[in-house]
């Protein structure tokens, strides 16, 4: 399936897409992703269709995962000269600081609005192999990291073609539409 540009805002928006850490990562202020701007502009229209109900914008529980990570560690390391885990070993309070951080981010997925796909929605879909088993198959057949590989076993296990993301490694992912920079 193609590779579709973000940036281009002439490409139609498909009725349904799984998006990655990412890209929403882009939404945290002080973000400065080198594709910040395309990508905010392709989240407005997202948010537009979604809001419309002429679109549904899917994260699987793991996003949201790897989206609080990266604001936790970015909180604490900007709290210490040490190594941030280091840190945080040493003073597991310290995590308190990120909290805030963590939910205005959820309050500006909701806002978008994505719906989160948890694995109790995911067992109510068609049985089929297993996610782990799909997993490996997208780690071996496109050489991607398992996070990622999880995330479209989930898309396809949902029957969404189309994903969304920052990450220049999915463009391997020829089984779906990858809409990217």
């Amino acid at each position: 399936m193609p590779i579709v540009s973000l940036a281009d805002s002439s490409v139609p928006l498909p009725d349904c897409l799984v998006v990655d850490a990412s890209l929403l990562l882009v939404l945290r202020s002080g973000s400065r992703h080198y594709h910040k701007t395309s990508a905010v502009s392709f989240l407005q229209r997202v948010a537009s269709e979604c809001l419309a109900g002429n679109m549904i914008c899917l994260a699987p529980t793991l996003v949201l995962e790897e989206c609080y990570f990266k604001i936790v560690q970015t909180s604490i390391a900007g709290l210490t000269s040490s190594y941030w885990h280091q840190h945080y070993k040493s003073n597991p309070q310290v995590i308190q600081q990120s909290i805030p951080a963590i939910t205005a981010f959820y309050q500006m997925v909701q806002a978008l609005p994505v719906t989160i796909v948890t694995s109790e929605d995911l067992a109510l879909t068609q049985p089929g192999d297993t996610l782990e088993e799909r997993m490996r198959h997208f780690i071996s057949a496109y050489n991607l990291l398992p996070k990622d590989a999880y995330i479209l076993a989930v898309a396809e296990r949902l029957g969404v073609n189309d994903v969304a993301t920052l990450d220049s490694d999915w463009q391997r992912a020829t089984q779906f539409t990858v809409h990217t920079c």
